[in-house]
């Protein structure tokens, strides 16, 4: 598993709050500086989605980073890699 310097910097900010519900904009905002925005939230989906196939022994059925339903992502304490 090799991840790009994008997915290390979101998965790690994930590890260093476990347990914390973070919205993509908000992610976008404390790691990259994007100024809100709706449509950005594809970018971080998107990085989600690369790092599950890497990280996730079953990437349709996420057990490390989790999707809160309307609120965003967390990575649980329980499942800390």
């Amino acid at each position: 598993m090799i991840l790009t310097p994008t997915e290390f910097d979101l998965l790690y900010y994930l590890m260093k709050h476990p347990d914390e519900v973070f919205s993509s904009q908000r992610l976008l905002q404390a790691l990259w500086g994007y100024v809100p925005n709706p449509a950005s939230a594809s970018v971080v989906r998107w990085h989600i989605n690369n790092i599950r196939r890497k990280i996730e022994p079953d990437p349709d059925h996420p057990v490390f980073i989790r999707t809160v339903s309307r609120h965003g992502y967390m990575l649980p304490r329980e499942n800390h890699l």
